[in-house]
């Protein structure tokens, strides 16, 4: 295969950022934009050159002329479109979260260990300068054992809760949506989850978001290591800076990463040696997730992995609503 004929479903926010991506790529020939908003998509797809336009994703997860789907919709129906098009045969790039039900999650891993097909799951965090290097020195033992770490995702300043609905694209609670983030981050670097306990409060800055607009999780993982886990929506402040929204800090024996910066033992803080970009990288995702199909490759982040992420998520979620700690049943 020299292309991957490409359906991109919801074309808003993230997948209008990808279909263009696509449209431009080598290895990539855009045949389909879906949207509920029909006219959103006719107008991006006029843009683009497409000539085929959908309002359901079922019509286009069965059509003959489609390799792959690039799923941008809401949260909640991640896992149940990716699961779709696997069944239909398709290869799947999965925006984060993987699913928000832990059995949606483990569906989809198996579908894909049953059909061979490619899933990506969108853990863009894994592609920023700052975060793949710091990935590099854990592996290269350069903090020693971590003991301690935590990352969280600070949302706030001046935004109205219709703006952070629109933003987020789901009334999910702000764990499952932006939590996944950081907690990805530190599965990457430090294994699997064993258990977790979690405390959270709703309504406070967003009176009628659904769910907990802040959760805090603490997570014992197998390795021994303890981790904390915060989502806030609502702060008081605009985080300005990757550094300070994800909060990413790893305590080693031999060094502590907080944030952009670095202190080896009884030495000061200095700055690391790669800095993070604003914003997200999309371009090396989707061309990774194209390689891993033309080549017959693994993807980068797989559906195992980030359906582990998704899953360590939503056990912190059951472990807040049960009021004690629970299991991390991880695939």
């Amino acid at each position: 295969m020299s292309q991957v004929r490409v359906a991109v479903i919801a074309v808003g926010n993230n997948g209008g950022a990808y279909a263009k991506i696509y449209a431009e790529h080598d290895l990539a020939d855009l045949v389909v934009l879906c949207d509920t908003q029909r006219d959103r998509a006719e107008k991006m797809a006029e843009e683009l050159g497409v000539k085929v336009c959908a309002q359901d994703y079922r019509e286009v997860v069965g059509r003959p002329d489609i390799d792959a789907v690039s799923i941008h919709a809401p949260d909640r129906l991640h896992a149940p479109m990716a699961i779709a098009a696997l069944e239909a045969g398709k290869h799947v790039y999965i925006e984060k979260p993987m699913g928000t039900t832990i059995p949606d999650c483990h569906r989809v891993i198996e579908l894909v260990d049953e059909t061979g097909l490619k899933a990506m799951v969108g853990q863009v965090l894994r592609f920023n300068p700052l975060y793949s290097g710091i990935k590099e020195m854990v592996e290269a033992g350069e903090l020693g054992d971590i003991f301690y770490a935590e990352g969280d995702y600070i949302y706030g300043g001046s935004a109205s809760q219709s703006s952070l609905l629109r933003i987020v694209g789901t009334s999910e609670c702000a764990f499952v949506c932006s939590g996944t983030h950081p907690f990805d981050l530190l599965r990457w670097y430090l294994g699997e989850p064993a258990e977790v306990q979690a405390y959270g409060n709703r309504g406070l800055a967003y009176p009628d978001i659904p769910k907990d607009d802040l959760v805090c999780a603490i997570y014992k993982f197998r390795s021994g290591c303890v981790v904390k886990v915060a989502a806030v929506w609502g702060a008081s402040v605009h985080t300005a800076g990757h550094e300070f929204r994800y909060n990413l800090c790893l305590y080693g024996t031999k060094a502590t990463i907080l944030r952009d910066k670095i202190a080896y033992r009884g030495k000061p803080l200095v700055d690391l040696p790669f800095k993070g970009i604003e914003g997200h990288p999309y371009d090396p995702e989707a061309d990774a997730f194209l390689r891993a199909i033309v080549n017959d490759e693994e993807p980068p982040v797989t559906a195992r992995d980030g359906g582990n992420t998704a899953i360590g998520i939503l056990a912190a979620v059951e472990a807040l609503e049960r009021g004690a700690p629970v299991k991390v049943p991880v695939c």
